[in-house]
């Protein structure tokens, strides 16, 4: 995520120093990544990226940009091309439908299905994963890893809850790409868009893993989306500043 925003603030209207530092951080990080050994932390890049694209206005740089994804997807899954190289191989497992880590994930969510077919509010809030565990050792919420953040939020909350915190964050990365599309100081826009496309990013990753509600991310995310929210007024506030005589 940190390499993702660092990598917006680089293409922004920046001073050349402040360019050279984030740009030592991406890469800092992206190696932190590579060698991390996570595999769902790559839909983070993925995501982010796309929304970037979709809020730069420029529909030359989109086009460019969604060719890039789709070669480098193709590369990954379709293709040996690095797979020498430990970090990639592990990369490329993330995209193979047969990863026994997948198979294990769907397996719990058909699990999940059948509990949840009578239940349409759930379980009940720390019911499953980690605090289902404490509170309610040895049912099957408890004993059934859920894995994703969003059939976590579906085996506590039913069907009823996760269509509503699916709304609620949608409305979030609607809103925010409206907010983004209309600030008009350059280099505030270029500040919320890496925040707005780590947002987006997390979204996705969350499907893999609870990335969303996880510590820092689970802090990061409601104060990005603050920060992305009030970026309008910051805008009015530079605006002022630059043309007092336009008050």
């Amino acid at each position: 995520m940190i390499a993702l925003m660092c990598s917006v603030l680089i293409l922004g209207p920046l001073p050349l120093r402040k360019k050279f530092f984030y740009g030592f951080v991406a890469v800092l990080t992206l190696f932190g990544f590579l060698f991390s050994g996570t595999r769902g932390a790559l839909a983070v890049p993925a995501a982010g990226v796309l929304v970037y694209l979709v809020l730069s206005k420029n529909f030359k740089i989109l086009a460019v940009g969604l060719v890039a994804i789709g070669l480098v997807f193709y590369l990954l899954k379709f293709t040996f091309v690095l797979h020498s190289f430990q970090p990639v191989a592990r990369l490329r497992t993330a995209l193979s439908v047969d990863n026994p880590s997948l198979q294990a994930r769907l397996r719990n969510q058909v699990t999940f299905s059948n509990y949840l077919k009578g239940r349409p509010l759930g379980g009940g809030v720390g019911s499953a994963g980690y605090w289902g565990e404490r509170f309610r050792p040895g049912s099957l919420l408890a004993e059934t890893p859920t894995d994703s953040y969003y059939v976590k939020i579906w085996a506590e909350t039913g069907i009823i809850g996760i269509c509503l915190h699916l709304l609620m964050l949608g409305y979030f990365l609607g809103k925010g790409s409206f907010i983004v599309w209309n600030i008009r100081d350059p280099v505030l826009r270029y500040r919320a868009m890496a925040l707005l496309a780590a947002f987006g990013g997390v979204l996705l990753a969350s499907y893999g893993n609870q990335v969303y509600s996880q510590f820092p991310t689970g802090i990061i995310m409601p104060v990005a989306l603050s920060m992305i929210f009030m970026a309008p007024d910051y805008d009015r506030q530079l605006l002022n500043e630059k043309e007092p005589s336009e008050i």
